[in-house]
């Protein structure tokens, strides 16, 4: 049996009123900038030692989520660096008392926050920066900037699950597989990779994802090439 396939994007909701859209992104934007304090807080306290290097996209808020779509975000967020999953306990839990508009009282308006660490590897040359805290915008070491607004994520409308290889079904594999893909603006699946792998089944579990068909992600209606995570499980 195979089962498919989480993501890491909230949620579809209905489409937002656009009466109030442009007022609602302003106030969550307003929101962000009056806790940039916090953020920065949680900044230092989830790596002081700057081991990370990389880049991470964070959706807020999390609460009165679905338990499915719950349960596909702590699966994503399982395959990131630890220093990221830090940042995310700690900045919902700040977040919760912020007043951002949730998913019941404003439907898909979501505050993102984009984060860069050490893409340019200052830490790693320079070791005496170890001993400094994790924010730096000064120096470059990592940037921190957010965006708020409505977000849809992609619908899938065409293609099939990932199913068993013939060597994996002979040498009754079974285990779980983690991918991240892009979907396009068209709402084509490219450039997926393995995260986690499984023996005989990782080739076919990426052209098969590669193959499907989604409606884009919108953001603020408008078409988006975004991330997108799946979880494949495979069992006998």
């Amino acid at each position: 049996m195979v089962t498919a396939c989480a993501h890491a994007p909230p949620a579809v909701f209905p489409a937002p009123d656009p009466a109030h859209m442009a007022q609602d992104i302003e106030k969550v934007r307003e929101i962000a900038e009056a806790h940039r304090q916090e953020i920065e807080q949680c900044l230092r306290l989830s790596d002081p030692s700057l081991s990370w290097v990389g880049q991470a996209t964070l959706f807020l808020p999390r609460s009165n989520s679905p338990p499915q779509e719950a349960q596909s975000r702590a699966r994503w967020l399982s395959t990131l660096p630890t220093a990221v999953q830090s940042f995310d306990a700690c900045i919902q839990s700040k977040a919760k008392n912020w007043g951002i508009p949730n998913q019941v009282t404003r439907p898909s308006l979501q505050l993102v926050l984009f984060l860069q660490a050490n893409l340019s590897g200052p830490a790693r040359s320079k070791p005496d920066l170890a001993s400094r805290p994790l924010l730096s915008l000064q120096e470059g070491r990592v940037q921190l900037f957010y965006e708020a607004g409505f977000f849809s994520a992609p619908k899938l409308i065409a293609g099939k699950d990932p199913k068993y290889t013939g060597a994996g079904l002979l040498e009754n594999v079974q285990g779980t597989i983690v991918a991240k893909c892009i979907i396009d603006t068209k709402g084509r699946v490219r450039n997926c990779r393995a995260l986690k792998k499984l023996s005989r089944m990782n080739d076919a579990t990426l052209n098969s994802l590669e193959a499907r068909r989604y409606e884009p992600a919108l953001w603020n209606g408008q078409p988006i090439e975004t991330d997108y995570f799946f979880r494949v499980d495979f069992m006998q």
